[in-house]
């Protein structure tokens, strides 16, 4: 991979953080914007792991991407990373997942998205195959899909 190449994250991570953005429009007032993705080549330290360790093991067999996600919510800067592993749903999930903990940290008190109507923040949660933003008192209530565009 050329330096220019790992400059460019993979499309199912532009495309994830898309929908899931998209999916928080009316969960939240917080402003929130993603400013870096980037694509980790973790390569040299798997060989240097592997010749260390002394391992009977190829250095160069294909691993799952890994990004890392650098934004801002009201003013706050957040970090995270997402690995392209699981099935679409599972990537939803955790996409959605991680940019939560990672905003809800980086906001310290203020609830992350929003549950209407209650002081609490909702939470992901997946169902036939489908992964929605729920109540977590009332996990019958489906507040709205997440990138329902992706199944």
């Amino acid at each position: 991979m050329s330096s220019s190449d790992a400059a460019v994250p993979p499309t199912w991570a532009r495309e994830l953080l898309t929908q899931v953005l998209d999916s928080l429009r009316g969960l939240t007032a917080v402003p929130l914007e993603i400013t870096s993705v980037e694509l980790i080549d973790r390569a040299a330290e798997r060989r240097e792991a592997i010749g260390i360790l002394g391992l009977d093991l190829d250095p160069d067999i294909q691993q799952s991407a890994e990004v890392d996600v650098t934004g801002t919510a009201g003013g706050e800067v957040f970090q995270f990373f997402l690995l392209d592993l699981g099935d679409l749903a599972e990537q939803v999930s955790c996409c959605a997942n991680s940019l939560t903990d990672a905003v809800q940290e980086a906001l310290g008190s203020v609830p992350f998205p929003t549950c209407p109507g209650h002081a609490h923040p909702a939470v992901v949660e997946q169902r036939a195959g489908q992964v929605y933003w729920s109540c977590p008192q009332t996990r019958a209530t489906v507040l709205k899909p997440i990138a329902p565009d992706l199944f």
